[in-house]
């Protein structure tokens, strides 16, 4: 089956990479393009470290990745720029490192984990919203929010889905409150929560973090979240072309903030069209729907003789372009295929 060659080669490709603990994502921040800042390594390496763990189900995160997580933790959470100390601990980041150290059986009662989830309960700005960037009670919450936030607006929808499934899978009686109410703003409104994800470079990601988190709250019994999911699937396999891709037409008013073209279009993307493959698994699409198996023939082609696949902008930085490596690309492609074969 092709996609089942494509998703072998990309597994193969992934699992190199990983073996250098993910050598081409991590702690690219002192770069000489820009102002020299780009991206901290938690974000790539916890995005690869789930691919893997997808396709190679019952398999755990590799000590040398538990091990660097640890070695940025601080009381407040992780950085998404780890060695920046000027913005603050990030909420995403915190969410993704939940997911890697409960597939690692890590307790979140261990000291390095446990300070880090009162910090983000310590922020919560109502049941269910956790503010984008994690900052202490009265220090400069808005100066932060308007510098980093693109104008106050602390709460993102990616970032409540993620850290409310995070928090989920912890099975922590303390967060129901929260679960309940961040699923049912995730689930309110599928069409605004798409459009007002923040800094990811397209609605591809925000929506399969949306709709992992909706998929995980109905079968928990959170919220009976089945007619917000179809609504979800409806709006992202729109816009898929003859190719089988999905174009990054949906940049956030970030870019316009950082003075990039906010008509900028990639036109054929395996970013987006994966990370909506992954999205619509979640929603309930079956893998011999045509909306997948074109998808699946679009990134089949778009492999690279190596197995992996090419870099392409996926988060915006405050360097002079967007960050993207071969492993959040070849990462998104096995989220993608991960038990679509």
């Amino acid at each position: 089956m092709l996609s089942s060659t494509t998703l072998s080669r990309a597994t193969q490709w992934l699992t190199n990479d990983a073996s250098t603990l993910h050598g081409t994502a991590i702690d690219l921040q002192f770069a000489t393009q820009g102002i020299g800042l780009i991206v901290g390594s938690i974000t790539p390496i916890c995005i690869a470290t789930r691919a893997l763990l997808a396709v190679m189900p019952g398999t755990t995160p590799s000590p040398a990745v538990v091990a660097h997580l640890k070695e940025h933790a601080t009381t407040e959470g992780w950085r998404y720029f780890n060695r920046y100390r000027n913005i603050p601990p990030d909420t995403d980041d915190m969410a993704l490192v939940l997911h890697v150290l409960q597939a690692a059986e890590i307790s979140s009662e261990e000291p390095w984990v446990a300070a880090p989830l009162d910090y983000l309960a310590a922020n919560r700005i109502s049941p269910g919203m956790f503010p984008t960037w994690l900052i202490g009670p009265l220090q400069d919450r808005n100066i932060a929010d308007s510098a980093w936030a693109s104008g106050a607006r602390p709460v993102h929808p990616e970032v409540v889905a993620n850290i409310g499934h995070a928090l989920l899978m912890l099975h922590d009686t303390r967060w129901q409150e929260d679960l309940t109410a961040a699923a049912l703003w995730i689930a309110q409104d599928p069409l605004a929560r798409l459009t007002g994800n923040h800094w990811y470079y397209g609605s591809g990601y925000a929506g399969w973090l949306m709709c992992n988190f909706l998929r995980a709250a109905d079968t928990s019994g959170v919220l009976d979240a089945s007619a917000s999911l179809n609504v979800y699937r409806d709006l992202l396999a729109s816009g898929q072309n003859e190719h089988g891709a999905w174009p990054l037409n949906r940049p956030p008013v970030a870019r316009q903030g950082l003075g990039r073209d906010p008509m900028k279009v990639l036109t054929h993307s395996v970013t987006e069209t994966a990370w909506r493959m992954a999205a619509l698994k979640c929603t309930g699409l079956t893998a011999t729907d045509p909306t997948l198996t074109s998808a699946a023939q679009y990134l089949a082609g778009a492999q690279q003789a190596d197995g992996g696949f090419a870099a392409e902008p996926f988060y915006e930085t405050l360097s002079v372009e967007p960050y993207g490596s071969r492993t959040i690309t070849t990462a998104s492609v096995l989220h993608a295929l991960a038990h679509l074969v």
